[in-house]
């Protein structure tokens, strides 16, 4: 399973970041952690480049603490399942999904 965790910053003991297309990290963990630069927030108007970024990594599982409902029918019809992130650290809030404490995302 690979999941995605929005981010302020590099490390798992980051912020997580609360808007989807504009987080400056996606943090992408399955056997190995990973760091992507979200390079869609460097000014580009569309989230079209955020979500090219999911699909293009195939993961399963995004959590986030908000997302547009456009973005969020995108993750659904390609299987995708979103959760709420709640405040605190990336690891904070990957520890919460594998005890299955976080509530399944809503777009705003």
């Amino acid at each position: 399973m690979k999941i995605l965790i929005t981010s302020s910053g590099k490390s798992l003991d980051s912020p997580v970041s609360f808007i989807f297309d504009r987080a400056l990290y996606f943090v992408i963990l399955n056997r190995e952690v990973r760091f992507i630069t979200n390079l869609a927030v460097r000014g580009r108007e569309s989230s079209r480049e955020t979500l090219e970024i999911v699909r293009e990594e195939n993961v399963d599982v995004v959590i986030t603490g908000g997302i547009k409902p456009e973005d969020f029918h995108f993750l659904l019809k390609h299987g995708i399942t979103a959760y709420q992130a709640v405040p605190g650290s990336v690891k904070h809030n990957l520890e919460l999904y594998r005890q299955g404490k976080l509530k399944p995302l809503k777009p705003v």
